[in-house]
């Protein structure tokens, strides 16, 4: 049984887990500082119970719960709080909390507690099995069987003596076999209830053809709609049907467009055993967030076969190109992602990948400081700590935006430029959010502005203006991390009187407009 215990006191943490760990031999023990993280871990780890404060830093414990309750509607919540207001209590109530606490807790209390919450899910998963064993009832409702099996799944808590179950009712092996999961995409964000309800209704009527299709090709089953997706998990031992089952996805995808109006993308998981179907879960939700293609394949042969000594070469190939400013670095940072991606997908080589990245994003972040950035504002922005909590595909993303910054921040630096081009550089570096052009600076270091773009360009490697550009980003970038202001006044503040101009060149140099830049680094 797993248990997430949030807290802001390191000493109420370490008190609470000591206790348990003492008391309840088979639990898994979860900590988090603040809210923010507590989500990460939810999500992460998929608790059975949380413990929360509610006066924390950041997202208040309420507030926690809130949000909790739209990702898992089962796991236990307990408050223990020092705040005893009835409008705390009252606030808590509503999103079906298991008890609220007041501390200090004693430790008969903490174990009481804990023990009455044990009970409870207990007596609820024998309800569960209870109902599952009425088979005469559950063969008027497969589809309940069907979800109950899909719920198990995502959550990863599948029960193994369940299958025999689940074969019986629903006439499959579970043996072997992959998740397909199908997202529907491009709903506008400016629509109304009316257009919301709308389009959930066609999407529960397009669901009924996913259903029919696979059924009627595969051995399979399908969820119901969850959100905007849809998954299905079809039984299979090899790849002999990986074409048909991509004609199908396609077909579909085509059907829901001109039958429905909904535009959708599909991923196609990997085989798997059933025990570990989670897996496949897990890497077409993955999937589905990067691809943009109509159908895609989970595929680790496509990667090529690597070694954890070919991701330890080439982590200090790309490394070095990025600390002498080699603009190769990229091609270097491809391989170490493909030798990550292939490694992390094997779990007999998961952990010793992840920890060679680890090493990797720490030594960008020693260079980072060594060069003049500062380390503590990577601790302030969270996204050490970030990456500490990312899972294994966050982790590479966080990576490569840390090589970003650091190739952006050392070419901005200190290097032998001329005096004409330092004391450009040097007005830069501290007026870059004022109006500043070439023909102003030529100005006041008293050249033509002829002259003074070729000899930047001769020092720099790059133009003015693109020198200029990189600046105002990067401290756009820091700001959209770091702060909540609007992407209206960080375009103020780095020196663009017009934000509409500023997203168009931001989404050019970046590949992402600025909202969808803070969702990214918000993950």
């Amino acid at each position: 049984m797993r248990i997430l215990i949030i807290d802001d006191e390191q000493i109420v943490l370490d008190s609470v887990s000591h206790i348990l760990k003492l008391n309840f031999t088979d639990f898994e023990i979860y900590t988090a500082r603040n809210g923010k993280e507590g989500l990460v871990q939810l999500e992460n780890v998929r608790p059975h119970i949380v413990m929360t404060d509610i006066r924390m830093p950041g997202i208040t414990g309420i507030e926690f719960i809130r949000r909790a309750r739209r990702f898992d509607t089962r796991v236990k919540i307990i408050i223990a709080t020092a705040f005893d207001q009835f409008d705390y209590a009252k606030e808590a109530f509503r999103f079906q909390i298991e008890d609220y606490v007041l501390k200090p807790l004693t430790k008969a209390k903490l174990i009481e507690l804990i023990s009455a919450v044990v009970e409870k899910i207990k007596r609820e998963q024998n309800r569960r099995d209870i109902e599952l064993e009425s088979i005469d009832k559950l063969y008027k409702s497969l589809s309940i069987v069907e979800n109950n099996f899909f719920h198990s799944i995502i959550n990863n808590r599948a029960v193994p003596h369940m299958y025999s179950h689940y074969r019986e009712l629903l006439g499959l092996d579970f043996v072997k076999g992959r998740i397909v999961g199908l997202e529907a995409i491009g709903l506008p964000d400016d629509v109304n209830w009316k257009q919301i309800s709308d389009y959930n209704s066609r999407l529960f009527d397009a669901s009924e053809s996913f259903r029919s299709a696979i059924k009627l090709d595969f051995d399979a089953l399908s969820s119901d709609v969850m959100g905007n997706k849809i998954f299905g998990y079809i039984e299979t031992y090899d790849e002999d049907d990986l074409e048909k089952l991509s004609q199908l996805l396609s077909g579909l995808h085509d059907e829901f467009i001109n039958v429905w109006g909904i535009k959708v993308k599909s991923v196609i998981g990997p085989i798997v055993e059933i025990d570990q179907m989670n897996e496949s879960y897990e890497a077409v939700e993955s999937l589905l967030k990067h691809s943009k293609e109509k159908v895609s394949v989970y595929s680790t042969s496509e990667l090529g076969s690597y070694t954890a000594a070919d991701l330890i070469a080439f982590s200090e190939d790309v490394f070095g190109k990025v600390t002498s400013l080699d603009d190769k670095w990229h091609m270097s940072w491809t391989l170490v992602e493909r030798a990550y991606l292939s490694l992390t997908a094997n779990p007999m080589y998961a952990c010793e990948a992840v920890d060679i990245l680890s090493l990797l994003f720490m030594k960008l972040v020693v260079l980072f400081d060594e060069e003049g950035g500062n380390s503590l504002s990577l601790i302030q922005s969270g996204k050490i700590n970030q990456f500490i909590l990312a899972n294994e595909q966050s982790k590479l993303t966080l990576t490569h935006n840390m090589m970003d910054t650091l190739v952006r921040m050392l070419s901005l630096g200190d290097r032998n430029y001329s005096e004409i081009v330092s004391k450009v550089m040097d007005k830069i570096k501290d007026c870059y959010m004022e109006d500043l052009t070439l023909e102003g600076l030529a100005n006041e270091v008293h050249v033509t502005p002829q002259y003074l773009s070729k000899v930047f360009k001769q020092d720099t490697g790059i133009t003015f203006k693109t020198c200029l550009t990189d600046m105002r980003l990067t401290k756009a970038k820091v700001q959209m991390i770091s702060t909540k202001d609007s992407i209206k006044d960080i375009a103020y503040q780095v020196g663009y009187n017009d934000p509409n101009y500023f997203v168009r060149l931001f989404k050019k140099v970046t590949g992402f407009t600025p909202g969808e830049y803070q969702k990214v680094m918000s993950k």
